[in-house]
């Protein structure tokens, strides 16, 4: 199963055990946020993003600028542990590291959660690759693929005990759009690459730009 379906199956998991009355609340914000223009608004392909600092888990600072050095970069934007989705998508990276590193290709997956809860993720999965805290989603809002959750949502994440504030430890409920998965090329320069190029690599079959 590639990661397409695998997401797929997630998702349809999902909405066989979310109680009835639920669903329609998660379905119109789902709707809320792609009538809002949000991927018209986002970084488009071929523009140019800025370098990034954020620390990891350790403390210690991933500098895009330095990743660069290595070849092109690929930047994850991994909502958080709560995340039944992200986590399967990290997963594939993880799975699939060698074979994208042997492209000479870097992989940095930035999260708005802190660094002790990202340290539990790297202990726990084995990451091969850094996953820096971006506090406050900052560089994904240079992105422009933050957007903030609504009220209704809330209220249902707060059901299935899902407390983003506790994972990001500020009072912030905005999280980054599942979409755009950046590339930063050194001889080009920063851009952006659209997410469908990048799944394949993870071994989805396809995909869309911040769909």
């Amino acid at each position: 199963m590639d990661l397409q379906e695998e997401l797929g199956a997630v998702e349809q998991m999902v909405r066989e055990k979310t109680p009835s009355h639920v669903m329609p609340t998660i379905e119109a914000s789902i709707h809320e946020v792609k009538e809002s223009g949000l991927e018209s608004r986002a970084i488009q392909p071929g523009e140019a993003i800025r370098d990034f600092e954020l620390p990891d888990a350790t403390g210690a600072m991933v500098k895009s600028l330095e990743l660069r050095t290595r070849g092109p970069l690929l930047i994850v934007f991994y909502r958080g542990a709560w995340c039944p989705f992200c986590n399967l998508t990290l997963r594939a990276f993880q799975e699939r590291y060698s074979e994208i590193a042997d492209r000479g290709v870097t992989i940095v997956a930035i999260s708005p959660q802190t660094p002790d809860h990202l340290l539990t993720l790297q202990e726990k999965h084995s990451l091969l690759f850094p996953v820096p805290s971006d506090s406050g989603n900052k560089v994904a809002q240079q992105f422009g693929i933050v957007f903030e959750l609504d009220r209704d949502l809330r209220a249902v994440q707060e059901q299935f005990g899902v407390d983003i504030p506790s994972f990001n430890g500020d009072h912030f409920l905005s999280i980054a759009g599942s979409g755009g998965l950046p590339g930063l090329e050194r001889r080009q320069g920063a851009r952006f690459i659209c997410r469908s190029e990048l799944y394949e690599t993870a071994g989805a079959r396809d995909g869309n730009c911040m769909d």
